[in-house]
Order: structure tokens, then sequence, then C-alpha cells
């Protein structure tokens, strides 16, 4: 095993702690908070938030001295090793989100690691956009094409429209997870390198299964027609 996937690994199971741990922390931040009237001068959204702002920037710390993303040639160059790094630091910025709920604070936003790792390196950044659209069109070329009647009697849609549909939802939440204040060219950037080519991908094939669609109608009826003819006297 070599250095990128050896700090991968390390890097996993920094987040399974952190995620195991702190969750315990912040309920008895929660609840000190709202039952000390000592603590009554201090609202519980900005205690929430300084805390995870904490586990944040102390999972921020171990990632650098790691030095994962900063090994960018040798990253990009394994791409299964990128894509699970990626993915990682999305799930634990959404469990950060997940657990800090409606308590949010004016005063403090938690940093997101996505932004700190991926989308502040061009190279990073645009090798994740490439790896998106890449898998996107895989599904979309990889759906079935062929139809059994018996089983889908009723299809009002092709195949790939369910995929499509799934694609933008996870485009969706995976953008959601990006700092608020800077998801602007991020959003913008992501929509005109993965999601403008995914949606003319999806149109195409649309175009392609609606002419396969009507040359087999026009089969059917020139068989019907056929049949019908032969039982004529």
């Amino acid at each position: 095993v070599d250095d990128v996937d050896k700090v991968a690994v390390r890097q996993d199971h920094l987040f399974s702690y952190l995620e195991e741990h702190a969750v315990g922390v912040a309920r008895l931040i929660h609840e000190v908070i709202t039952w000390d009237t000592w603590c009554s001068f201090l609202k519980n959204n900005d205690a929430i938030s300084y805390f995870w702002n904490e586990v944040v920037r102390t999972a921020k710390h171990m990632i650098k001295k790691g030095e994962l993303f900063t090994k960018v040639d040798e990253l990009c160059r394994k791409p299964v090793a990128f894509q699970n790094a990626v993915e990682r630091v999305l799930l634990f910025d959404q469990f950060v989100l997940e657990q800090q709920g409606d308590l949010t604070s004016e005063i403090i936003v938690v940093p997101r690691l996505v932004d700190a790792f991926i989308t502040s390196s061009p190279p990073l950044f645009q090798n994740w956009m490439a790896m998106e659209l890449k898998s996107g069109q895989h599904y979309l070329l990889h759906q079935p094409t062929e139809i059994v009647p018996d089983e889908t009697p009723y299809l009002l849609f092709p195949p790939d429209t369910e995929m499509f549909v799934s694609i933008l939802h996870s485009v969706k939440a995976k953008l959601s997870l990006s700092t608020p204040s800077s998801d602007a060219p991020v959003c913008s950037q992501f929509h005109q390198t993965v999601t403008t080519p995914l949606s003319m991908s999806y149109i195409d094939n649309l175009h392609d299964t609606a002419k396969r669609y009507t040359n087999d109608l026009r089969q059917i009826k020139n068989i019907r027609r056929g049949d019908i003819l032969h039982l004529l006297p």
C-alpha cells in the first residue's frame, strides 16, 4: 500500500473517531447551556457552533498534517483513492450539518472541509468535476435500453430518466455542503462543467429513445397490417 492509500485510511479513521465521540460532547454542551442559569448569557446556538467549529478545525489540522490533499499529482492519478477521499470529506461535512440541525449561530459559521481542501484547490476541483461528469455519463449510458412490456406496461418515461433525476439530486446535495458565503462561483462552475453536459447527454439519450420507440411502433403497425391482409379472402 503506497503513501496515498495509507494516508486515506488514517483520514477515514480520524473522521470515524470524531463522529463517534463528538456527538456525546455536543449533547452535554446542549444540556449544560439549557439548564445552567450561570451560562444563560451564552446562547445555545453559539455554544454548539463554537464546539463544531473546533471539531472541524481539529479535523482540518490533522488532514493538513497527513498531507493527503497536498499530493495533488499523485492523488489525481489514483481516481479510486481520490473519489473515496472526496466522498469521505463530503460525508463528514454532512454529518456536522446534521448534528447542528437548527442550532446555527449568527456569530460563527462552521467551515466546510470540502471548501478547505477541494473547491479551493483548482486542480482538485477540476479533477472532482471531471470525475462527477464521467460517473454521471457512465450511469446514463449504461441504463437498460430494452423494455419488457409485461414488466412495465405503463412506463411513461425512458429508463434513464430516473437515473438522471437521481444524479441531479446528488449534485444538489453535494453543492449544498459548500459554505453559503462562497458557493456562488463553485455552483456556477460545477453546473457549467458537470450539470449542463449531463443534461445534454440525457437529452441526446431521450432523442435516441424516442426514435427507437417510433421505429418499434412502425414495425408493430406494419406487422398488424400484414396480419389483417393475410386474413382477408
